[in-house]
């Protein structure tokens, strides 16, 4: 650390007055035992030695006088520097825009009133301002030079400083509308370049914001470092120029023990001070303590004695650790401020990276605060567990006294043809009931209580950074031994980490700790008690995001039949064991059933939350999911449409339920091959995503799936390719080979494989996928039918007939029974399996089969789509070889004018359209057409 620079001032000065001969004896007296200071006293003696003397002044030439009109004559030239213009004048003098010819650079050039200076304040001048010069710092504006100049009124000392384009602090702020972290982002670079300074042993002693220019790039530099000291600015910024009433200079930001006018006692936490005054005024744009319009007298003890006003009474949003900083720093005592600017710039830092600040103890109930804060995403995540254990057994408890109190209302009225004593003596017995219920709710909610406070916050320090899988796992590693008398308490718990760890995305982990919760509370509750339902629930809700149907089916039916027979009408809880039912059965294909569920959840949810709630929004979506499926587009579309603006004005364009509506909505744009409106939708989904989610949570796997999918519709390939085969690898790794999510990412890899013409990796895909989901799901379920259409699909267009019609056959009979003769799928399926009878040569029965299909092909989707066309030119195909010349001219040049529209001129659906086109003129003997389409080209890509 260097040397006081007052110290190696007063050395300097002894040292310079004596002769070479005893000058070295003198160093040894003065420097013994510190190398620091002898090294920066001989320094200073060798620049003095090499360099004009200061008391020698610079001539100033006026030769060509600027005259401002109302302000004095400026020179053209002070030393070697040309005067450009005044950049401002002050009480202590003028500064200008100077240019220097060696090295060529602007300056700016502040000289002092003549008359204010001494020849023994000259030569203390020069060595501060040489000991200035070897700041070294981002943060502040460098001085190149000090000297003197004269006029003709005596000598005027000068610094030669870094010229910094900007604007002052404050004006800065405001004109830039910084928010409060850019605010304390600049406060934190402002006190680590005071900080620099310090330990060089200087002290500014006139920061302000006028003093703090921050640059075009938003960095800040602080001007006079030093400056205030060497012209003893302390004393005369409070005297010169004041006048009875008026107070003009830097009083606000002195510190107190400035304005008392006791040098001695300032150092570097008077600096510590003004930069807290300077935060203050940045934060909130007032100034700590008011001493406007006051004298001079008056104001210099308000300063010394008022209190300042705390940052939180003139701005709410500053209370807690802000406040607390500022409050610090503006410490009357000295000792009870922060005891550098690095301490400051410490603080705000950590207050910034969410981190336990020094300027309070750190209380537990401090740390939890710190803890909350520092991961908001963390614990917004978290919230769903301390609600469901802590406020959730408040909430069950006031539901079950209401459900037993209507039970009781029951039994009275069953009761009024016995006699009054028999109806009471049950009303008594359900009454102790509810009291015991009662009981046990208030016991499992202060086991809970305890648990958070033991095992949740407590399992990882504040100070640390952990990510929110950290914090659930370093709890859920001590339920085994925590609750090992009370399974009801373990069950609850459980409940609760399971929800998170889906949250989180680890659906094995969130499988784990559901599946023990409704086994354990089936074990201790039974299966009827409402805990034990909304466990099921939960468990339920997993399997249907695994796409598991069958057994969420399985779960969720008996779940909602216990709560239909013992819930109050209006339990909030209803309506999500209905949506997740109903869910399970969409997931099956079953719309008969899920329809009705779907809409009876709708509508409890319109009567228990309104119309803008985020419960309406997720019943709605599950309706909208169910609904297109089903074939209601319009009424999917609208739901999906509605989903989106409830949550974005619930929550904004970042929050996971909005990002899920963006990607629902650019899916079934999609599907419709509106790829205008799906392609920003499908595209903001992800990149919101990948900040809100990370690249490995199912639901972004799943968004990412949706934009690769979109990209090969648009004939991308390659980039879909890219895609698909990372998020195979992922969700491989994270849901393992046989997980829903890595059949589906695999199917669409395998057909975007075989667009590219890669026929081998598309087989080996579909192939794998298939016997995947017979083994897991069933030969009957609808994704194993789905897969052997696909597979079936990629022989027929290999040409390998014979392997391709038992599998189309079946996914055809399959889909009609499973999903009704108008569903999408089984019209997919049966389109195919019309071609691949044209291709047999069967032209009667593909013909038969796919004009039939036409009119509900043409219900399902909209008349422009690219697959109705795809079905008209099959038909065409199947036409053409009936020899039915004209109508599969109709057909084809119908399809043909579609798929151009909608997928473009050279995609492969339209290319392969004009080569059916081309077949069906020489087909019919009209080669002159013929040649006319085969010039458009019919080479699919």
């Amino acid at each position: 650390m260097a040397a006081p620079h007052t110290r190696v001032a007063a050395v300097f000065l002894e040292a310079r007055s004596l002769g070479d001969d005893r000058r070295a004896q003198f160093l040894d007296q003065a420097c013994v035992a510190n190398a620091t200071l002898r090294a920066e006293v001989e320094e200073l003696l060798g620049w003095d030695r090499t360099r004009a003397p200061f008391d020698t002044p610079i001539d100033i030439r006026w030769d060509a006088v600027h005259t401002g009109a109302d302000g004095p004559p400026v020179p053209t030239r002070i030393g070697p520097y040309d005067i450009v213009n005044v950049l401002g004048t002050g009480g202590m003098g003028t500064v200008y825009r100077a240019r220097q010819s060696n090295p060529a650079r602007d300056v700016a050039l502040k000289v002092m009133r003549p008359g204010l200076t001494t020849p023994s304040l000259a030569r203390r001048f020069a060595i501060e301002a040489d000991a200035l010069g070897r700041l070294q710092h981002a943060g502040i504006a460098q001085i190149y030079e000090a000297g003197t100049a004269d006029d003709g009124h005596g000598p005027q000392p000068f610094f030669a400083m870094e010229l910094v384009e900007g604007d002052v602090l404050t004006r800065y702020a405001e004109r830039q509308r910084l928010d409060t972290r850019a605010r304390l982002e600049l406060l934190a670079k402002i006190a680590r370049a005071v900080h620099h300074a310090h330990q060089k042993g200087v002290v500014h002693r006139d920061l302000k914001p006028s003093n703090i220019l921050v640059t075009a790039a938003g960095e800040p530099k602080i001007l006079d470092f030093g400056v205030a000291r060497v012209t003893d600015a302390d004393v005369e910024a409070v005297t010169r120029q004041t006048d009875a009433g008026q107070l003009i200079g830097t009083l606000p930001y002195m510190s107190p023990e400035q304005v008392a006018g006791t040098p001695d006692a300032i150092d570097i936490r008077s600096d510590v001070y003004a930069l807290g005054v300077i935060g203050y005024e940045l934060l909130v744009g007032v100034l700590p303590i008011d001493i406007r319009g006051k004298p001079l007298p008056e104001a210099a003890r308000t300063i010394q004695e008022d209190v300042p006003t705390r940052l939180s009474s003139v701005a709410r949003t500053y209370r807690g650790d802000i406040d607390t900083i500022i409050a610090k720093a503006l410490e009357k005592e000295r000792q009870r401020r922060y005891q550098s600017a690095d301490e400051l710039a410490d603080d705000v830092e950590r207050f910034l990276k969410h981190e336990t600040i020094s300027a309070r103890p750190p209380t537990l109930g401090y740390q939890a605060a710190v803890f909350a804060r520092r991961h908001k995403g963390l614990v917004a995540g978290l919230a769903g567990v301390v609600i469901a254990l802590a406020g959730g057994t408040v909430t069950s408890t006031a539901l079950y006294l209401k459900a037993e109190d209507q039970r009781i209302e029951a039994e009275l009225k069953r009761g009024e043809a016995e006699t009054a004593r028999a109806a009471e003596e049950r009303a008594r017995n359900a009454a102790d009931a509810a009291r015991v219920e009662a009981e046990r709710q208030s016991k499992i909610a202060q086991s809970v209580n305890r648990y958070l406070t033991h095992d949740l916050i407590a399992s990882v320090s504040p100070s640390s950074n952990p990510t929110m899988r950290e914090v659930v796992e370093a709890a859920a590693a001590s339920l085994d031994e925590r609750f090992p008398d009370d399974p009801a308490i373990e069950g609850s718990v459980r409940a609760a980490i399971g929800r998170t760890f889906k949250r989180l995305g680890d659906y094995e982990k969130a499988e784990q700790h559901l599946r023990a919760s409704v086994d354990g509370l089936i074990a201790s509750l039974g299966p009827e008690h409402l805990e034990t339902v909304l466990a099921m629930n939960n468990l339920g809700l997993l399997y249907v995001n695994q796409r598991r149907h069958t057994e969420a089916k399985a779960l969720l039916e008996p779940a909602v039949e216990v709560a239909e027979r013992d819930l109050p009408a209006d339990h909030p809880e209803m309506p999500t064991l209905l949506m997740n039912l109903g869910a399970a059965y969409s997931g099956l294909g079953e719309f008969a059933e899920a329809m009705p569920v779907l809409e009876r959840a709708l509508e409890l949810v319109l009567a228990l939350f309104g119309e803008d709630s985020v419960e309406t929004s997720r019943a709605m979506a599950n309706l909208a999911s169910a609904a297109g499926r089903a074939g209601d587009r319009d009424r999917a579309r609208e739901l999906f449409e509605k989903c989106l603006a409830i949550d974005r004005s619930l929550f904004g364009d970042d929050h996971s339920e909005t990002i899920t509506d963006l990607n629902n909505l650019g899916g079934f744009y999609l599907d419709e091959g509106d790829y205008d409106r799906a392609r920003p939708m499908l595209e903001e989904a992800v990149a919101r995503g990948r900040r809100v989610f990370g690249d490995r949570h199912p639901l972004q796997l799943r968004m990412r799936g949706n934009l690769a999918s979109m990209y090969s519709e648009l004939g991308e390939d390659a980039r879909a390719v890219a895609i698909y085969e990372e998020l195979v690898e992922i969700s491989r790794d994270s849901l393992g080979p046989d997980a829903a999510m890595t059949h589906s990412l695999m199917n669409n890899l395998a057909g975007t494989y075989a667009d590219l013409d890669r026929h081998d990796e598309a087989e080996a895909a579909y192939v794998a996928v298939l016997e995947s989901r017979r083994r897991t799901l069933g030969e009957d379920h609808v994704q194993t039918l789905l897969s052997a259409n696909n597979l079936g699909a990629h022989y027929r267009k290999q040409g390998d007939l014979d392997r391709a019609e038992p599998l189309l056959t079946n996914a055809s009979a399959g889909f009609e029974q499973r999903l009704g003769p108008d569903h999408r799928r089984t019209l997919s399926a049966k389109s195919n399996l019309g071609a691949l009878l044209a291709d047999r040569g069967r032209y009667d029965e593909a013909a038969s089969l796919l004009s039939g299909l036409l009119p509900p092909t043409l219900e399902a989707w909209p008349a422009d789509h690219w697959y109705p066309a795809l079905v008209r030119a099959r038909l065409g195909v199947a036409l053409t070889g009936q020899r039915r010349f004209k109508d599969a001219k109709r057909e084809l040049l119908q399809a043909h004018d579609i798929l151009d529209a909608a997928l473009g001129t050279d995609h492969d659906r339209t290319v392969q359209c004009r080569g059916h086109i081309v077949s069906l003129y020489e087909t019919w003997g009209q080669p002159d057409a013929a040649a006319q389409w085969r010039e458009r080209g019919s080479a699919p890509r």
